[in-house]
């Protein structure tokens, strides 16, 4: 039955246009998507949504442990991604899954020695690369040799056009030359027009510090920028930084961007005053052309709002404005009350997704619906133009709240077709208490309250 109701769904979307005439839908999937980050991931195009599930959702699925799905709003196929060449589930973990931008090429990590072609059981996870048209996979986390790395290697961004693959490795023997922080996680690209490996985690001068990890990386669309967080000196100390890299107490982690072009690294979680950050920076996330990056900091000198807790709350880098914007921000201007994590961002940058257990990024008074009291996690949606943020989890068209946990969320290129994962329950049938697959097209700009439907799609 939720099989019906959601191809019904895809193809009243497909009709209607993916932006529905700038009003609110959602679909909900009982498809126990594996909850955490990244497990969920949007296609450029809005057409596919990527996730990890323990489900069995398709006939070749017959083990319990996690594999890769795809979704197509178009029509309402789920197919199983992570099969071996006979087209059968393969039998170990697969996790974080990529799209390229028309959902083509696909990226993940995987445990399981019959997609990676050996054994893994001694180093962990490998990166693969699969074409959904000609079926072909390629190891991503290779060595010169063609042999899987050493170490664990995950946590796969991909270009838009599938090309550039960008992932976190511990092995020391993915490039020649040497490791110089031994098994330290470093940050590699992988180009699928030649195989060849990069290791990107290093200083302008091109050089690897032989101290400090780098981790999470994100790659723009054209694969010219990638940005990762890092504890290593990766930029030369300056008046805005003197002597954070000091001892190990001073050892923070950064959010760094690296131009592949220009051959340079920056960082970019700078602060107001010439102390350096006085928290952790990470988890970044990073628009089309790269100019804008979001990500997660504990750091409470990083804008012009001095505040006094340490929690997670989200910024913005602009490479067209002098300092960085609080974008986790009260609705009446200040701190939230919550922490906020995990950003996600539209093609352009104008929207920033972020979960946050905050109850006061919507409204200050007279709430109604939009009122947060459930003090778990919920899925909001800023934008940048309008500096409105709105509550992207919650009841159709009330925009109550729920009272489970919602994650994991990725949009697509527009930032109006979003996906996450909660474990709300889709319908009062629902009583396994797992998270499940959600799926919304949203206007510009969501109005707190009522927002009218543009059809009549249904609603499961």
């Amino acid at each position: 039955m939720a099989w019906l109701a959601l191809a019904a769904w895809a193809m009243w979307l497909h009709a209607t246009g993916t932006a529905c005439d700038a009003a609110h839908q959602v679909v909900r999937q009982r498809l126990t998507v594996s909850a955490g980050v990244p497990t969920v991931d949007v296609s450029a195009d809005g057409r596919v949504v990527a996730f990890v599930s323990l489900a069995r959702l398709a006939a070749a699925d017959d083990n319990t442990t996690e594999d890769i799905y795809l979704l197509d709003l178009t029509t309402g196929r789920i197919t199983l991604e992570s099969a071996t060449a006979a087209g059968r589930s393969a039998e170990g973990t697969s996790q974080h899954p990529r799209v390229s931008g028309d959902g083509r090429i696909l990226v993940f990590s995987t445990v399981a020695a019959s997609l990676v072609g050996a054994s893994v059981e001694a180093t962990g996870a490998q990166v693969l690369r699969r074409d959904r048209v000609s079926g072909a996979a390629v190891l991503v986390s290779h060595t010169p040799a063609g042999t899987p790395g050493n170490g664990w290697s995950g946590l796969p961004d991909i270009s838009e056009d599938g090309r550039f693959v960008v992932f976190e490795s511990r092995a020391t023997d993915l490039v020649a030359g040497g490791d110089a922080n031994g098994a330290g996680s470093d940050i590699y690209l992988f180009d699928a027009a030649d195989g060849a490996i990069h290791r990107v985690s290093v200083t302008t001068a091109g050089e690897q510090p032989a101290t400090g990890q780098s981790a999470s990386p994100a790659i723009s669309a054209s694969g010219r920028v990638v940005t990762f967080s890092s504890t290593a000196p990766l930029d030369p100390p300056s008046a805005d930084r003197p002597s954070d890299r000091a001892g190990p107490a001073a050892v923070r982690r950064d959010v760094f961007a690296r131009d592949l072009v220009q051959g340079r690294t920056r960082r970019i979680s700078t602060s107001r005053d010439r102390d350096g950050p006085n928290g952790d920076s990470y988890y970044p996330a990073i628009s089309r052309d790269g100019r804008r990056i979001a990500f997660v900091s504990t750091a409470t000198n990083l804008d012009d709002d001095a505040r006094a807790t340490r929690q997670e709350n989200i910024y913005l880098h602009d490479d067209g404005a002098p300092r960085l914007t609080l974008v986790s921000r009260s609705a009446s201007g200040g701190a939230a009350d919550g922490g906020s994590r995990h950003p996600a961002l539209s093609g352009d940058g104008r929207y920033v997704l972020f979960s946050s257990d905050a109850s006061n990024l919507q409204c200050t008074a007279r709430c109604g619906p939009s009122v947060d009291l459930n003090l778990v996690a919920d899925i909001y949606r800023a934008d940048t133009v309008t500096g409105t943020v709105d509550r992207i989890s919650g009841t159709p068209f009330e925009r109550g709240p729920w009272w489970n946990a919602s994650s994991g969320v990725a949009s697509d290129r527009s930032g109006h077709v979003v996906a996450f994962s909660s474990r709300e329950p889709i319908d009062d049938a629902d009583l396994d208490h797992d998270d499940d697959l959600f799926v919304e097209v949203l206007p510009d700009t969501a109005e707190a309250g009522a927002a009218a439907p543009c059809g009549s799609g249904p609603e499961r």
